[in-house]
């Protein structure tokens, strides 16, 4: 099947695949980068900060309304 296409569209999947490709290892490298422990992105207690910060909005929110 692939012996009978243009030699154009042969290179457009070839294209398409390299670019889908690039996409997951730029996704990969990305993950890698996030999870590790140097970079900080991902906070082990991300739980009772984002809880601390939903008590520290109720406080402002109530300070405003008086």
């Amino acid at each position: 099947m692939a012996a009978n296409l243009h030699s154009s569209v042969k290179r457009a999947f070839i294209l398409i695949g390299l670019l889908f490709l690039g996409l997951f290892a730029a996704t990969a490298v990305t993950v890698k980068v996030a999870y590790s422990q140097e970079s900080g992105l991902i906070d082990k207690n991300y739980y009772e900060i984002g809880l601390e910060y939903e008590n520290y909005l109720r406080k402002k929110i109530q300070e405003s309304k008086k």
